[in-house]
Order: C-alpha cells, then sequence, then structure tokens
C-alpha cells in the first residue's frame, strides 16, 4: 500500500476526524424517565374517567389517530412492526389519547416511491420511518415537518434532545431545522457462511474487533480460496460481496477510513478520493470484482449469486440483519457475524435511523410522542431480535434475546456471539461525511457511476476510475450549494 498524506489537506482531514462520535457516549445514555412530557401542554388531557352516580361520565377527549410508515424486511420484522404500534397503543398511546396503526411496506426501494406517492396524492402518514440518506429531496419540496419548534419546548433532560444531542446531526437536521427523531442506532460487519468456511478448513474470522489478523488482505485471501467458477467463467459460488458504498454511507465507506482517508474536505467543496489512502481501497475493491473476481456482479446477483441465497461465502453489510439472516438461511446455512475487516485501523460506521413527521398530520405533538416512546421503550423489541443496536443502556443486555412469539428466530440468534455486536459500538467514532450539508436533492447519481465503473468499465486501475467519475461529483457540488442557499433563503 502506498502511504503519505498531501499536506495541503493535511489539516482539513484532521479537523474532520476530531469532530467524530464516539459510541461510549450513546451507551451514557441513562436515566431517561417516560415522564419527560415537554409538549404536555399541547396535547389533550387523557380520555376522563366516569363520575360516581354513572350518568353524568364526562365526555371523553378526542382520540388523536396517526399513521405510522415503515419498512419490513421479512416475516419476523412484519410481527414487529405490528408489535411495536400494539405495545405502544397500549402502555402510552392509551394514556395520551393517541392511537397509532401502521402502514408496512416489504419493498425496500419501492417503499421510498410509495411514501412519496402518498405526499403527492395527500395520504401522507403522520409518522414515517425515513432513510436519511434520501429525505433531502423531500424536504426541499416541504414534505416534512420541521419539529424544532416542539423539541425547544423539550426540558433539556429529554430523551429527545439527548439523543438529537448524541447522534450526528445528518441523521435528524437539516439546516437549524430537525427533521427527524432517531431511534435505532446502524452499525456495520461483515457475515459469514460458516458451514462454507468449515467446509474448505479455512477458520472462522475473529470475533473481537483490532485482530491484527483480520485486514482487508486476508479478506481478498479468504474470497479468492472460497470462489468457485465453471470452465466458462459462470459462477457458481463466490467469495465476498463488496458494497460500492466507496463514497460514504457504509462499509465501503468505514474502508476508507480505516486506512485514513476521506470522502470530502471539511467545506463540502472538494472530493479527496484522489488521496492514496482512498483511493488505495478503492483498487482493492477493484481488484475483487476486476481481477480476483471473487464478488458477484449485479447480474450475477440477480441471478441468485448472494449471501442471502447461500452461495457468497462473506457480505460486509449491516450487522443489524441477524434475525433477516436467520429467516432466510433457516435450516441451510448458519450467518455468523465478525467485525469489518481494516487496512491500517478498525473503524466502524454507524448512523441513526430517524422518524420524521410529515407536513400534512395534523397531529405532530403526536408523533413526536411516538417517537420519544420509541427512543425510550419500544426499541427493547427491535434490540431484541437483532434490527438495531442498542441506545439506551438499558436496551444492552436485550440484544440477541427476542419479542414475545417470534420464538422460532431466537434460537438461532442466542447461537451468535456478542461479541462483535458490542464491539462494534465501541468503535462506531468517525465521522461519515456522507451526504453533505448540500446535498439537499436526491441527486446521488456518481454513486451508481462508481459501481458501473468499479465493475464494467474501461478503467484498469482506480487513479483511473477516480479521475472518471470526478468531474461528476464536482457538478454535482456546485449543484447542491445552489440548492443549499435557495433552502436556506
Amino acid at each position: 500500500m502506498r502511504s503519505g498524506v498531501h499536506p495541503r489537506k493535511e489539516s482539513r482531514r484532521m479537523s474532520l476526524q476530531e469532530k467524530h462520535v464516539s459510541r461510549r457516549s450513546f451507551l451514557r445514555l441513562t436515566g431517561v424517565g417516560a415522564g419527560a412530557m415537554a409538549v404536555a401542554a399541547c396535547v389533550p388531557a387523557a380520555p376522563g374517567a366516569g363520575t360516581d352516580d354513572g350518568d353524568s361520565a364526562a365526555p371523553a377527549a378526542e382520540v388523536r389517530e396517526i399513521v405510522w410508515s415503515t419498512w419490513a424486511g421479512g416475516d419476523a420484522e412484519i410481527k414487529l412492526k405490528q408489535e411495536t404500534v400494539e405495545v405502544f397503543n397500549t402502555d402510552r398511546g392509551d394514556g395520551m389519547g393517541i392511537n397509532c396503526s401502521v402502514r408496512i411496506i416489504t419493498d425496500y426501494m419501492g417503499y421510498f416511491t410509495k411514501v412519496e406517492t402518498s405526499f403527492a396524492g395527500g395520504d401522507a402518514p403522520d409518522a414515517i420511518w425515513c432513510d436519511h440518506r434520501l429525505w433531502g429531496g423531500w424536504i426541499f419540496a416541504g414534505w416534512l415537518r420541521d419539529l424544532k419548534p416542539l423539541v425547544d419546548l423539550e426540558p433539556e433532560d429529554s430523551s429527545i434532545r439527548l439523543v438529537l444531542d448524541i447522534i450526528p446531526e445528518y441523521s435528524h437536521s437539516y439546516v437549524g431545522g430537525v427533521y427527524g427523531i432517531p431511534h435505532l442506532i446502524q452499525i456495520m460487519g461483515t457475515w459469514v457462511n460458516k458451514e462454507m468456511f468449515e467446509e474448505a478448513g479455512i477458520d472462522l474470522p475473529p470475533v473481537n474487533w483490532g485482530d491484527p489478523s483480520w485486514t482487508a488482505e486476508r479478506v481478498t485471501e479468504i474470497a479468492q480460496a472460497l470462489t468457485k467458477r465453471d470452465s466458462d467463467g459462470n459462477a457458481e459460488q463466490l467469495g465476498i460481496n463488496i458494497p460500492c458504498c466507496i463514497l460514504g454511507g457504509g462499509p465501503g465507506y468505514a474502508l476508507v477510513q480505516s486506512n485514513g482517508g476521506l470522502a470530502f474536505d471539511e467545506g463540502w467543496t472538494e472530493w479527496l478520493m484522489d488521496e492514496d489512502e482512498a483511493s488505495d481501497v478503492v483498487q482493492w475493491a477493484y481488484d475483487n470484482f476486476n481481477v480476483h473476481k471473487t464478488a458477484p456482479t449485479p447480474q450475477e446477483s440477480q441471478a441468485g449469486i448472494s449471501f442471502w441465497t447461500g452461495k457468497v461465502a462473506m457480505d460486509m453489510a449491516w450487522l443489524t440483519w441477524p434475525a433477516r439472516l436467520v429467516e432466510a438461511s433457516y435450516g441451510q446455512w448458519t450467518p455468523s457475524p465478525h467485525p469489518l475487516p481494516m487496512f491500517k485501523e478498525p473503524k466502524e460506521w454507524a448512523h441513526g435511523i430517524p422518524i420524521a413527521c410529515s407536513q400534512q398530520s395534523e397531529h405532530p405533538e403526536a408523533v413526536l410522542e411516538f417517537a420519544r416512546w420509541m427512543v425510550e421503550e419500544g426499541d427493547d423489541l427491535n434490540v431484541g431480535l437483532g434490527y438495531a443496536a442498542p441506545m439506551l443502556d438499558k436496551h444492552a443486555d436485550l440484544l440477541l434475546t427476542h419479542a414475545p412469539g417470534l420464538d422460532y428466530v431466537t434460537e438461532e440468534l442466542l447461537k451468535m456471539p456478542r461479541e462483535p455486536f458490542l464491539q462494534a459500538l465501541d468503535y462506531a467514532d468517525v465521522v461519515n461525511p456522507h451526504f453533505p450539508r448540500w446535498f439537499i436533492v436526491n441527486r446521488d447519481i456518481w454513486t451508481p457511476k462508481v459501481h458501473d465503473v468499479l465493475i464494467v468499465g474501461e478503467q484498469t486501475n482506480a487513479q483511473e476510475l477516480i479521475a472518471a467519475v470526478e468531474p461528476e461529483v464536482q457538478e454535482q457540488i456546485e449543484l447542491g450549494m445552489k440548492d443549499l442557499e435557495e433552502f436556506g433563503s
């Protein structure tokens, strides 16, 4: 690997790295009670009790109906989401005059299209499960409500304020406005097909973050050993799925940071992917796709060559997928969680999943109370099935347990080692400059461009690939800066 840092960019890199978010801080979020109801003045009284004579019962307050739109990735998660609203209504909603129902969409990419259609058609849900990497256009279009006026009413020690203070801004805010309340923490890792490793006589990767043996180079060696193609080059079994999120937003970018690289400068005006620390990682990915041919192309994935079908040995992906993976592989193969590999030092990438409020909602204060409950209590269910990392101390011991009625998943989950999950939280201390402040409109055209060039392009090395994409990146930066000026005005 090449080394060295361009002196002219050293100061900008340091200023970004100094702004890291410590996962240890996440787990200090304790003592948050359910009684921190700062918006009580905005909330109608709970239904009144009848008088002793039984003939003059006090009129019940109007029940505020809200709809929560969310995505679910399988039967277990569908049940989880349904149970979430049932428990909310029983534990808190009934006492506050709030009734929540859930609108579940099971197609991930279709989820965003359907939500956008509901905005345009005037049938938007009240509370919206969001991906902060894609919501810039929704904010710019005026579809999401700025919750800052309600947040400003919160006491300093409320769970809402604590979460907003601890979780990086890009997961909840834009240009001074608060557009979502993060309720889940997502972390990354490497999933392994345990049986493939055992059949090949290869030891499983370590479970401890920072183990010096678990490097990107070691991943390539294992991937080559576990790749099988027929005489015509058709994939029968492949070694590693490498996400092409090298520019940010996932394990690909965590690798860039583990090698000391960054995607943008502090002002988000200059792309830094041409520096050695970043381009070395792009070269590693390029070699696995094009030289060693250990990673599936989109066409191979569409043909069923994937980790989920048991035909790829390793997958760099969310560690918060165990229940989905157990469901997909049940009785056929065993998913085993491990840390992300590293170049120079271990790095983790984490972000919060926000609950946003539709501008069309008539009950934004009820949406805030639902989000508050999700932070304080509701994620017992999400964490317990491995759909999220624990945000609060009291949730940490629930990792890899279960929610009622889902025991068929639990049995396999409890066999998984806890160390990679828990240690990942401590290493989630890097700033992720995935979508800078100027990224108001979802113009993420260069990530697919990198993906296409990385796999099928004519470029023969990382520097050529980066040079081919950079003009489009710079164009989007300029357009994004104009969007920011317009949005701010």
